[in-house]
């Protein structure tokens, strides 16, 4: 992943949380979040803006729009978790 070629947190994290602000770049937000759960505890900003997507109190408009907001729910769930293990030492 990119988080492997880098490792520069300090520019990775905020264009992650940028993306994942931006409704307009929707189609990354599964992609973001995935790879601020690799970052892990470099992460620990985006941790608020995880929470709130991780919520699943999101309301559908079809069935496609539904699968794809429980895969940004799950994705965000696991990217916690990663941080917080990562953080703890658990990785």
């Amino acid at each position: 992943m990119l988080w492997d070629v880098c490792q520069d947190s300090a520019t990775i994290v905020p264009v992650l949380m940028g993306v994942l602000a931006d409704a307009n770049q929707a189609s990354m937000h599964l992609w973001s979040i995935a790879l601020l759960g690799e970052t892990g505890p470099a992460s620990s900003n985006a941790v608020p803006l995880l929470e709130a997507k991780a919520r699943e109190d999101a309301e559908y408009r079809d069935g496609a729009q539904k699968e794809y907001e429980e895969g940004i729910r799950n994705t965000a769930k696991e990217a916690l978790k990663k941080i917080e293990a990562t953080k703890a030492g658990l990785k």
